[in-house]
């Protein structure tokens, strides 16, 4: 069983962070070929009072005509999904931080970033997003 102080420590001790408020982190990773992929950690409350973490990664802005498609390619993934926040397109996963450790975390955040970035490359082309 976690803390989000435990997963707050793992993650300013072994990451380079673009962004931390406490309870939001933000880091950059640099991947093969020239790419790179945002990812966000955030710490979400349930109504019930549980503590969740929250891993996502932005994909960019994914056409009408291609939505479909995106939803497709998520069956095949092992994290939670897509969603719509603005105009962007994120690959997103929650976890109840009771059932986490830090090995869980750093494979769930991979998965995450692998499959924003593999749909990025498919959906939007380049690595702006």
């Amino acid at each position: 069983m976690a803390t989000w102080k435990q997963i707050k420590d793992f993650i300013r001790s072994n990451y380079k962070l673009q962004e931390d408020e406490g309870d939001f982190f933000q880091m950059l990773f640099e991947l093969e070929e020239d790419r790179s992929q945002m990812i966000f950690v955030q710490k979400i409350k349930s109504e019930a009072g549980d503590i969740w973490v929250q891993i996502s990664s932005p994909i960019g802005t994914i056409e009408d005509d291609e939505i479909d498609d995106a939803l497709e390619m998520m069956n095949d993934k092992l994290c939670g999904g897509m969603v719509k926040i603005g105009e962007r397109h994120f690959v997103r996963q929650n976890i109840l931080i009771d059932d986490l450790s830090p090995e869980q975390f750093v494979t769930l955040m991979q998965i995450v970033m692998n499959a924003a970035d593999e749909m990025e490359q498919r959906f939007i082309g380049n690595d702006d997003n």
